[in-house]
């Protein structure tokens, strides 16, 4: 089965208006989509999802020339021609061999994933009315950008007035913390509320003494980014409790292989609409340690370009077939 024919189309897909209210000024460009259609030469279209001004991999501007005629099974695990072409091939795979795309990815080993709320910093009042929302819509979770100059403490009150016990809060510093000093004082506040349960990049992560200071004398998991600092000195050194890992099928592959065999968890991070959610489902679904909510950030956009809407229970949706 080769590949015919590429067709990207650029989508500008509006926010939520509560949403639209902060990201206007954050992400304005996260408003553009690209929807990849590929034909194949037997007449099955595959579909994907690249969000060009945040991804692992932009689709390259010379697609055309690299995989047009190509057989597509070739080209299923090259992370190099994008993130939406990567999904596309696989859809239309699974199409042609009448399987679902995490039969592809391996093996099965749950049948519902975790998905996170997601959105930014913002003042109290506004995060809680996101925490709101994402309670209603049947998610257990939100992971927030948090930051050391903000009333976080009073964030968190306002947000659970609104919500139940059980919904937990995961909060990304980004580095703002800027030293282990200055995250063990913040975080220590941060133990009153069982409900914070995972801060994500308190400090540089190339602070590697840092990190290990913050995670020997703090009472909440502490995540980072996979890769920095080098996965082995990460290891060795005990300083996180899981990860945040992202990319295209191989690069996934790979990174969980190793989280696997050290027992640490991660969160899937795949920005995109309901098609991109949809692919981090399948990968979710055979990666053993995508244990945490995933992260895709389709909550702040008004459409999730998909006909059969991703419905959320208890915080989990189910993998289809």
């Amino acid at each position: 089965m080769k590949i015919k024919s590429v067709d990207l189309a650029y989508l500008n897909v509006p926010f939520t208006p509560h949403t639209d209210k902060h990201l206007k000024y954050w992400l304005p460009h996260w408003h553009i989509t690209q929807v990849c259609r590929l034909t194949m030469d037997n007449g099955i279209v595959g579909i994907g999802e690249t969000i060009p001004n945040y991804t692992w991999s932009r689709v390259p501007d010379d697609i055309e020339d690299r995989i047009l005629g190509e057989e597509a099974a070739s080209l299923m695990w090259n992370d190099g021609i994008g993130a939406g072409v990567q999904m596309a091939i696989f859809d239309a795979i699974g199409k042609h061999e009448n399987v679902p795309v995490h039969q592809l990815l391996g093996n099965q080993v749950r049948d519902y994933v975790p998905l996170s709320w997601w959105n930014m910093d913002m003042p109290a009042a506004d995060w809680a009315r996101q925490c709101s929302d994402a309670h209603k819509a049947g998610y257990t979770s939100a992971k927030l950008k948090a930051r050391s100059w903000q009333d976080v403490r009073g964030a968190v009150e306002a947000i659970l007035k609104v919500v139940p016990e059980y919904f937990h809060l995961d909060f990304d510093y980004n580095g703002t913390l800027d030293n282990a000093a200055n995250a063990v004082a913040h975080l220590k506040a941060m133990e009153a509320y069982p409900q914070v349960a995972m801060i994500e990049s308190p400090i540089p992560q190339g602070d590697v003494a840092g990190s290990k200071q913050i995670r020997q004398r703090i009472n909440k998991a502490v995540a980072m980014h996979y890769g920095s600092p080098p996965i082995l000195t990460t290891l060795a050194e005990d300083v996180a409790d899981g990860f945040v890992v992202s990319g295209g099928a191989k690069n996934i592959a790979e990174q969980t292989a190793i989280a696997d065999a050290a027992n640490k968890p991660y969160w899937l991070q795949l920005v995109g609409t309901g098609i991109t959610t949809t692919w981090a489902a399948h990968l979710g679904a055979v990666h053993k340690a995508a244990k945490w909510p995933a992260i895709t950030c389709m909550n702040i956009w008004k459409e999730q370009l998909i006909q059969d809407k991703i419905v959320l229970r208890g915080g989990y949706h189910q993998v289809l077939d």
